[in-house]
């Protein structure tokens, strides 16, 4: 090979690497930040999802999803044209669902004595379905063509590969084939997520040959995913392949770890299921949270809906996190924090809107210090920065802002004192529990701060 030529490539892999590992050297956030595809029936980022997953004695669930301001009914078994109609009145979307099993013995996997195998739950009446069964394929398409004639919004599928009793080429021939008879028989493509092949790791392998025929994920993690490396890992690979995730766990993850779980999803464009009749395990108590746990943090995101909406990864610094696009010009730096993460999100291209930087504290509660690189968020000029939290639990504040649907005091806003240091901003910011946002806003040539949406 001439040296030439030896050069020339040489040099080329050494500016793919630099430009990788340093895309923002004197970039701004806005510019780092790109427009993510978000799946049709997926949620917005302001978004609050719960599992409706079979009627309760005097409504308690509907009781419960206003306590806890929800968007989304998801995942329900309630096929009921009337109380679809309901969802839809309050304002709500509402999902169906579909799953593996059949109460059907003709329709069942056969085990070794050719007798239907129970699933996992073990109980009478519940049998793992036999994709290869004509029939059971027959029927499984009239069921998702009935959701979308009683009104379901999306359908969900639990357990695409049989808890694994399925191979995944025998699920992609399986789905590939359901999912195009099904819109044939609609005229229409109906929202799809599913489960179990988004579970525990990045958006790759085995599993999304399964996951690619469906639009986005409403899957599962355990208590050792809660993790900010996790949660940002998770979501930049769903994003590269033009998907998104909403969480709920399969096992009760105890009251701290949950709003660490809310928590992180939403600071990295996702969302976690309110855990409220969720599954916690097979045969395990279904989980019921309290609104006076959790109900802070949910009225939080529906008070701040203009800071989730229209905003994309752009940075993430702290506790187990490594950005290598900010290795050469960091952005921001954290002091007197241990166990704290911050992950910055900012609207592409928009120079002058606010950037957003959530804060949240996986230890114990602390008040920090935050570095500011100023011409890493707006390039010139001065900022300001205020700090926006949850207010703490009050019932009767909850219930008058679902009554008028308006949020905004279910969120208190500080405005946090700048120390100049060059084109660096200190800012000490007070204990987070677990969570807040950093409002970073470009002051203008008058000294008035931009509106938010960066008019």
């Amino acid at each position: 090979m001439p040296w030439k030529r030896i050069i020339r490539i040489g040099l080329a892999i050494f500016a793919l690497a630099f430009m990788t590992m340093n895309v923002c050297l004197g970039a701004t956030v806005s510019e780092v930040a790109k427009h993510a595809k978000r799946p049709e029936g997926a949620p917005r980022p302001s978004d609050v999802s719960m599992r409706l997953f079979v009627k309760k004695k005097d409504q308690a669930e509907l009781a419960a999803a206003k306590a806890f301001h929800i968007t989304r009914a998801d995942w329900s078994y309630i096929k009921d044209p009337g109380y679809i109609k309901m969802i839809h009145d309050l304002g709500w979307t509402f999902q169906g669902t579909m799953n593996a099993t059949t109460p059907n013995p003709e329709h069942a996997k056969r085990d070794e004595n050719d007798q239907p195998t129970l699933d996992h739950f073990q109980k009478d009446g519940r049998y793992w379905a036999d994709n290869g069964n004509i029939s059971y394929r027959q029927w499984y398409l009239q069921q998702m063509v009935e959701w979308v004639k009683v009104g379901a919004d999306s359908i969900q599928r639990d357990e695409p590969t049989t808890c694994k009793r399925t191979s995944i080429p025998d699920a992609v021939r399986f789905f590939r084939e359901i999912h195009a008879s099904f819109e044939k028989q609609t005229g229409r493509h109906v929202p799809l997520s599913c489960n179990l092949m988004w579970n525990g790791s990045v958006f790759g392998g085995k599993g999304r040959h399964v996951a690619i025929l469906f639009d986005f994920g409403m899957t599962e993690m355990g208590r050792d995913k809660v993790k900010p490396d996790f949660f940002w890992n998770v979501s930049k690979g769903a994003s590269r392949f033009g998907k998104s995730l909403v969480y709920t766990s399969n096992q009760n993850l105890g009251l701290k770890t949950y709003r660490l779980a809310i928590a992180g999803c939403y600071a990295t464009g996702m969302h976690f299921i309110v855990p409220w009749d969720q599954y916690a395990g097979v045969n395990e108590p279904r989980v019921f949270s309290r609104p006076r746990d959790l109900a802070d943090l949910y009225g939080f995101v529906r008070a701040n809906g203009a800071f989730f909406d229209g905003y994309e990864d752009a940075a993430a610094v702290g506790y187990r996190l490594a950005d290598s696009r900010w290795a050469t010009s960091p952005i921001l730096e954290l002091e007197k924090a241990e166990r704290t993460s911050a992950f910055i999100r900012a609207k592409p291209g928009n120079r002058d809107a606010a950037v957003i930087i959530h804060l949240i504290e996986w230890g114990e509660p602390r008040p920090l210090r935050i570095r500011l690189n100023v011409p890493a968020f707006f390039e010139t000029g001065e900022i300001s920065v205020s700090l926006k939290s949850p207010v703490p639990y009050d019932a009767k504040l909850h219930a008058e802002a679902e009554e008028k649907k308006g949020y905004a005091n279910l969120s208190q806003t500080t405005v946090l004192p700048i120390t100049v240091q060059g084109d660096w901003r200190l800012v000490e910011v007070p204990a987070l529990t677990p969570w807040g946002m950093l409002v970073v806003s470009k002051k203008s040539l008058h000294g008035n701060t931009f509106k938010d949406d960066g008019s």
